[in-house]
């Protein structure tokens, strides 16, 4: 007889990881990160971006020896493009359901936040003495990022934070506050993603927005699903070269990318963030008592 409990299968302690930490706290069924429990439980989610290539090789096995009424979870919150076994049939036809930030997925893990539409329209929209900024760290780069924003600095002054050609420096960086407040002072933010796929929309774009600053969009060519209104965002793909999107953002006129902030919000935008008033965690548990009931 399994157990009514949730094995997060991670690479490290994921009790002792802060983005993980609270899981516990809000699963109704109890979560343990103990890897020996995995003969014992009702459901595995194996977090699938922070398994070594070992493990990966290790799931085949464990799939032979599959406690029968064991329900496997494929979770990432990462690309596919990155993780592109994720996207493989034979690999994905070990797991039973698909937790992830694809709109598709059995179980929508998103970066939409449920607090936008509350949020989005009191920023504060005030003049803006600077043109442009970026605050790109990691050196991950499957979507051509690096290069961009290379090539945006030729045409245009672009005040740099991040590792990534960095610029500028923060005095006093107290993390998100400071990230916001500083880009509260920029007409315009790249937003750049690290992989450009459909549905992976991270809080880069969200960001700028909450400050009152303009994204430039680099990243899923359904963007505009995620919008929460007519022309709230530049999208890189737009533009022919790279010297047309710098021409359009040194003549570009700011009201008519902020004038979204005055309208309704758009109904999908609205919907994507109502979802994600349910965290997954909770709707995998519906499903894990809907089954346990039928069987």
């Amino acid at each position: 007889m399994l157990e009514d409990k949730i094995l997060f299968f991670y690479q490290a302690n994921f009790f002792a990881d802060p983005r993980w930490s609270p899981l516990p706290a809000y699963c109704r069924w109890p979560v343990t990160g103990n890897k020996r429990d995995l003969p014992r439980v009702k459901c595995v989610v194996f977090h699938l971006p922070s398994l070594v290539p070992g493990e990966w090789t290790e799931l085949w096995h464990l799939y032979k020896v599959k406690p029968r009424g064991q329900v496997w979870v494929a979770f990432t919150l990462e690309s596919v493009v990155r993780y592109p076994l994720f996207d493989a049939p034979a690999f994905m036809s070990m797991f039973d359901y698909e937790m992830s930030y694809r709109q598709g997925a059995d179980f929508w893990a998103a970066y939409v936040d449920s607090d936008l539409p509350s949020t989005l329209p009191a920023a504060k929209i005030a003049p803006k003495k600077r043109l442009c900024c970026a605050f790109i760290s990691s050196a991950l780069d499957l979507s051509g990022r690096s290069r961009l924003l290379g090539e945006l600095m030729d045409h245009l002054p672009v005040d740099s934070y991040g590792r990534l050609m960095r610029n500028r420096r923060l005095d006093d960086d107290q993390g998100e506050a400071t990230k916001r407040d500083v880009i509260s002072r920029y007409r315009f933010t790249l937003a750049f993603e690290n992989a450009i796929d459909p549905d992976y929309v991270t809080e880069k774009f969200f960001q700028p927005l909450l400050a009152g600053s303009i994204p430039v969009y680099l990243g899923a060519p359904n963007i505009d699903e995620f919008s929460p209104g007519d022309d709230a965002y530049i999208n890189a793909a737009d533009f022919g070269s790279v010297k047309e999107l710098a021409d359009y953002l040194t003549t570009a006129d700011d009201a008519r990318h902020q004038a979204w902030r005055q309208r309704p919000l758009r109904a999908a935008f609205l919907d994507k963030a109502a979802r994600s008033r349910i965290q997954p965690f909770d709707t995998l548990c519906d499903c894990l008592e809907a089954r346990r009931d039928l069987s």
